[in-house]
């Protein structure tokens, strides 16, 4: 094989060399995400953000509606209370007088104080949710940020790589390969902070459903016994309980409050309780751990193949800017060439060596000059041209031809 052959296959040898070993840490970084379970992290992520939502959502209106209401229920005891004639209808029972009022007032304070009590724990609860969805909405966006920017970069890599083997045709086509970006990339220790304060959300926001969850079943219990307490505390009691089955007209407190009780009771809890049911359950279920043994596993195995990689772009640069400098130099090379036969050309329109060419004037001096000298020759001589000697006209003629040829390569 000819150097000249040599030289264009070595090229076809170097594309073949670093497409192979792209195709090979692309299929190495498959292997690999599939081995150490990286689909586990994508899991995880897509858990992540379900919770995401759900917080951003908020808890809802459920317990402020609940604070309203028990607020109406507890106004309207308490002027109730400031009001005994509101307490009797007037009829039998106002036979009962002041004695059957106190018996009234007595049941109904009752009923106030544990209405006072659950409305103010639904009161610090629902301050307390607010907050907790809000604080944990934020932590959850600024972690979930700094997880999905380590994890998607790495768990992106066996793709990123793929497609890189896949465009390759050629050297060149590796040299802009930013293969810096893909260490920074098996860097997982960026991640260990966010997943520890996910951990930490855990134990935060556990209590606090805890409470909520405690609260609603209060105030279950209060609603299902709220009615039976204001229907006990309007009858008349011993000894006068006959009166009770004497079809006196219910007094306009009772049924106010009764009304109250049942507009508290539709409220729909079931959401509320639902969605922090299901939110305490997700979190639970986050294992960190699913993310971060995978995500160090693979991240050790991809900077190898990673290094590999480095190293044929860094073969693709160096066989570019090689093959890059020879075409410049052969351009350079051809370029020299051409200019110095133009500067030939340009010499041989001034004359041969930079002289310049004779004129017919300077040529016909010197020819005149010549047959001068021919003619003098004769006269030295001081003979008739056919009293010349033979050796004498061979002589005489060959200095004229000495000094013609002499004037003809002077003039060429």
């Amino acid at each position: 094989m000819s150097a000249e052959d040599a030289a264009e296959t070595k090229p076809t040898e170097t594309k073949a060399t670093e497409t192979t070993v792209v195709q090979n840490v692309a299929n190495a970084l498959e292997e690999n995400a599939e081995l150490t379970q990286l689909g586990k992290v994508c899991d995880f992520l897509t858990q992540l953000e379900q919770v995401k939502t759900m917080v951003g959502d908020g808890p809802g209106n459920v317990l402020e509606q609940v604070e309203c209401q028990l607020e109406d229920i507890q106004y309207a005891i308490t002027e109730a209370l400031n009001d005994p004639s509101s307490l009797s209808d007037g009829s039998q029972v106002a036979k009962c007088g002041e004695w059957y009022a106190t018996s009234v007032a007595s049941k109904l304070q009752e009923l106030s104080d544990e209405t006072k009590s659950i409305m103010e724990t639904a009161t610090i609860q629902s301050k307390e949710v607010a907050e907790t969805f809000s604080s944990l909405d934020e932590n959850l966006e600024k972690n979930k940020n700094g997880i999905d920017y380590t994890a998607k970069r790495l768990t992106s890599l066996p793709e990123q790589v793929r497609t890189i083997a896949n465009a390759a045709q050629k050297p060149s086509d590796l040299r802009d390969v930013d293969t810096e970006a893909m260490e920074n990339a098996c860097n997982v220790e960026p991640i260990d902070e966010p997943l520890n304060n996910l951990e930490e959300m855990k134990t935060v926001l556990s209590p606090c459903i805890c409470n909520t969850e405690t609260l609603l079943e209060n105030l279950q219990n209060y609603i299902e016994n709220a009615n039976d307490k204001v229907k006990d505390a309007f009858k008349i009691p011993n000894p006068l309980c006959l009166l009770n089955s004497c079809g006196s007209t219910s007094p306009q407190v009772m049924t106010n409050l009764l009304e109250k009780l049942d507009s508290l009771k539709a409220i729909d809890f079931q959401p509320l309780l639902q969605k922090i049911t299901s939110i305490s359950e997700l979190m639970s279920s986050l294992d960190v751990e699913t993310v971060k043994t995978p995500l160090t596993s693979f991240a050790e195995k991809a900077k190898e193949q990673v290094d590999i990689l480095t190293t044929a772009v860094k073969g693709a640069k160096a066989s570019f800017f090689s093959n890059f400098r020879k075409k410049e130099e052969s351009t350079s090379s051809t370029s020299e060439e051409i200019k110095e036969t133009q500067t030939k050309k340009k010499k041989v329109r001034r004359g041969i060596f930079g002289r310049k060419v004779k004129s017919n004037t300077d040529t016909n001096e010197e020819t005149t000059q010549t047959t001068k000298k021919k003619r003098s020759f004769f006269k030295r001589n001081k003979r008739s041209k056919n009293t010349v000697t033979t050796e004498e006209a061979r002589q005489g003629e060959s200095e004229v031809e000495a000094e013609t040829e002499q004037l003809t390569e002077r003039v060429q």
